[in-house]
């Protein structure tokens, strides 16, 4: 149900649709989205569940997080950098990126795309 309904909401903020994630914004969702991805321990496994569904959603929360950072300039005109200023205030969300790039398994696929997007969205913050 959860791979569902991010899904749903990844469909809908993708691209070009910047009133969809002005909206989003407005209604806190920088904020649900930064709780999403530092869900950690026994509240993760509840959350997400484990092994490849688990890295599946998370792998889905990080494409979000970058198609909003990517296409901060055009969400907020009068502020082009309001997506990139409200995540690096946020010092979890901040501390979660840096732990997923060392803590990546470049074993598998999965994992070392969860990376490629962390330094994506750490590369356009910066």
């Amino acid at each position: 149900m959860r791979e569902a309904v991010l899904g749903s909401l990844s469909s809908f903020l993708k691209a070009a649709n910047f009133d969809g994630k002005r909206e989003y914004i407005k209604r806190d969702g920088l904020t649900q989205l930064s709780e999403w991805n530092c869900v950690s321990g026994e509240e993760e496994k509840e959350k997400y569940g484990q092994g490849p569904i688990l890295k599946k959603l998370k792998l889905k929360l990080k494409i979000l997080l970058y198609d909003l950072v990517l296409n901060d300039d055009s969400i907020m005109p009068e502020n082009p950098y309001y997506v990139r200023d409200e995540i690096l205030k946020d010092e979890k969300l901040m501390n979660n990126l840096f732990t997923v790039i060392s803590n990546a398994n470049f074993d598998t696929p999965q994992d070392y795309q969860h990376r490629e997007y962390t330094l994506r969205i750490l590369y356009r913050l910066y």
